[in-house]
């Protein structure tokens, strides 16, 4: 099961970092040349924003399918093990939404407009 697991999250970053690599090499715009890195870095908050609730959907994914484990555990050991892993998805699940929600807070309390563009320094252009 572990090692379906691994193989599963291998396979989900190699399919999420692969398109990346592509829209770098053409540029951003399919024109060809090098991408700024302005460009690589709103492509990263584009995955980082689409990750944040796949992960806890991820989690709550988890927490479900050890509630159904639970109920349909005939043994205590199958029991306790299902136990287990709904009190470490509900951890999870707290810790993902404490610290989104944490981040947001403190961001909305310093005055950081959360959907401002981010404009990365870039590097003179010589002549």
């Amino acid at each position: 099961m572990k090692k379906y697991i691994i193989t599963s999250l291998v396979l989900l970053l190699i399919s999420v970092i692969l398109p990346l690599l592509a829209h770098a090499q053409s540029g951003g715009g399919g024109g060809g040349g090098s991408p700024s890195l302005v460009k690589l870095v709103q492509s990263g908050t584009k995955v980082l924003d689409a990750l944040i609730p796949f992960a806890i959907g991820l989690g709550l994914v988890v927490f479900l399918f050890a509630i159904i484990k639970y109920v349909t555990a005939g043994s205590g050991e199958d029991k306790a093990a299902a136990r287990n892993l709904m009190i470490y998805g509900i951890i999870a699940l707290f810790v993902m939404v404490s610290v989104w929600g944490l981040v947001n807070f403190i961001g909305g309390a310093l005055g950081i407009d959360q959907n401002a563009k981010v404009l990365a320094p870039s590097l003179p252009e010589l002549p």
